[in-house]
């Protein structure tokens, strides 16, 4: 098949054949590398605008509530919802746009893979599978101390600067 395709475009020594499969994977490199940073500035830009969104509402919320609200409420409390608790639904908000482009973007690899031949598509599905699998169950326990770490210092961060300022 690749023989006629370059026989085709008139390849004829194995220096031609070489530099223009050197061409098309440059050429395949920049547009998947121009496709995946259109990606994330597509993702972030929907993130920042669905955070501001969120925040805007939230603050407008707080707000209009009824004075006596705001009279018995910690001033601490409402800067922790409206600081941390948005952040946090941002970020998971980012984390699910990306790992669905990272779902489209490994279908697209595994579909590819099976067109170009089943047996190495089953065996890098297999073997990228456990790596993934070995990884994750090594890493698991020590990025859940890591969140609970954060969100605790989180907490006492905005304590101590509602504390700072009086509030």
């Amino acid at each position: 098949l690749l023989g006629l395709i370059f026989n085709f475009i008139g390849l004829t020594s194995t220096n031609e054949v070489i530099v223009f499969c050197t061409i098309i994977f440059v050429f395949l490199a920049l547009l998947s590398s121009s496709v995946r940073i259109f990606s994330y500035w597509c993702n972030t830009r929907t993130v920042a605008l669905v955070g501001n969104d969120l925040s805007f509402l939230a603050y407008q919320k707080t707000l209009h509530q009824k004075f006596i609200t705001h009279i018995n409420r910690n001033s601490s409390e409402i800067v922790n919802t409206l600081v941390t608790e948005i952040n946090d639904l941002v970020l998971a908000f980012n984390f699910v746009l990306v790992a669905a482009t990272n779902l489209v973007i490994s279908f697209s690899i595994v579909v590819t893979l099976f067109v170009i031949s089943w047996k190495i598509a089953i065996s890098s599905l297999g073997t990228f599978s456990l790596t993934y699998f070995l990884i994750s169950n090594i890493t698991r326990k020590e990025i859940q101390k890591r969140g609970y770490k954060i969100s605790e210092s989180a907490m006492y961060q905005l304590k101590s600067m509602q504390e700072s300022f009086g509030g």
